[in-house]
């Protein structure tokens, strides 16, 4: 049962490094919580970019043009320097495993035969194979020569439930010495499971650019999350029972976040006598409770961010002929219900859920 465990998790690794073509300014990517720092003379773009980054004004590009590019090869951090083949990117993806770390020294040997036998048969040249433990992050690492002169050392692993690829490509030349001194370093420094704060992209005053809004901390002071940039508070009336504040955009779109806490512990008559607060979890809800809340019982999933856990839906509303699409979470911690709503004309940005999600802290 573990080979074919391994074998599964080697068959989606080995998918992320064919699809992916590609210390110091820090770099903070939000989604993954993570930081990295990358050569002062690379060019960084992330997604969700400041619109007013200096970068994007050398290249004539917009956040929603690298977002184009990033997106669908499930990219977050994209670097080239002035002048020179290179390139450097940052993949991820949800995994189903927890962390590459936790597997021992003889799965993981196994893994690293398996992953040579199968680049072989995929007519991927690869000069080696190697894995190698950083602080508590452990990497396979592989050394790829390509068609078309293309080089490249891939790092990757697992955690958190996220395979995260790190890739240093070189066109037409072998990757130097120096840039895989560059790529080490670069793991050496990266900083996994950050807090979510206001975040530098560069160092140089001229090249900054904020990635994060304003923290919002509930009614209660039980919970706090952070926004994305370009988003803020706005005016909100509601006749809904658990929202009670409401985010929009900036740039004037109609997406939406609305969020809403309420004390169903103290509104139920509950005491510590009767009831620990401790104990009122998410199996206070039947599936009358979440009908009564908007949600459809037929079409609830659960989902796991940051270590909580939320019954999620998702819905379609029609608004003046247009079809927007909502997605709800909800998550009850200690007699207090969390309800989370996500809005958007069609299609919500899963990046957007996630990235405030991950930002989410209970007290």
């Amino acid at each position: 049962m573990r080979h074919i465990r391994v074998l599964c998790l080697l068959a989606c690794l080995l998918c992320l490094c064919i699809s992916a073509s590609r210390a110091d300014q820090s770099c903070y990517l939000p989604v993954l919580s993570m930081r990295v720092s990358v050569p002062d003379d690379w060019d960084v773009f992330t997604r969700n970019m400041d619109p007013d980054a200096s970068v994007l004004k050398q290249y004539g590009e917009t956040p929603e043009s690298i977002n184009d590019l990033l997106i669908p090869a499930n990219i977050y951090l994209d670097a080239v320097p002035d002048g020179a083949q290179r390139e450097l990117t940052i993949i991820m993806t949800e995994n189903e495993i927890q962390d590459l770390s936790l597997f021992d020294d003889e799965t993981l040997d196994y893994m690293q035969v398996l992953l040579g036998q199968r680049l072989e048969e995929q007519d991927i040249s690869c000069t080696d194979i190697r894995k190698r433990k950083i602080g508590e992050i452990t990497y396979f690492i592989i050394d790829e020569e390509n068609t078309q002169d293309q080089y490249a050392v891939e790092c990757f692993t697992i955690h958190d439930y996220r395979t995260v690829i790190v890739t240093l490509y070189s066109y037409g030349e072998p990757v130097s010495d120096a840039d895989r001194n560059m790529l080490m370093r670069l793991l050496e420094t990266a900083q996994y499971d950050v807090e979510p704060k206001v975040e530098i992209l560069n160092k140089d005053a001229g090249k900054g650019t904020t990635l994060q809004g304003p923290t919002y901390t509930d009614r209660y002071g039980t919970c706090t999350f952070t926004l994305p940039y370009g988003w803020s508070e706005t005016n909100f009336t509601s006749d809904k029972q658990y929202l009670n504040v409401k985010f929009k955009r900036n740039d004037g779109s109609i997406d939406t976040i609305m969020f809403g806490v309420a004390d169903l512990y103290s509104e139920s008559g509950l005491s510590e006598d009767t009831v620990p607060r401790s104990l009122v979890g998410e199996n206070l809800f039947t599936e009358e409770n979440l009908a009564s809340m908007g949600y459809d019982p037929a079409s609830v999933t659960q989902v796991t961010y940051n270590g909580a856990w939320y019954y999620q839906t998702e819905m379609n509303t029609d608004m003046m002929g247009l079809q927007h699409k909502m997605i709800m979470l909800l998550a009850c911690r200690n007699g207090y219900v969390y309800m989370f709503q996500f809005s958007a004309l069609n299609e919500v940005d899963t990046d957007l859920i996630r990235l405030v999600m991950d930002s989410v802290r209970y007290t």
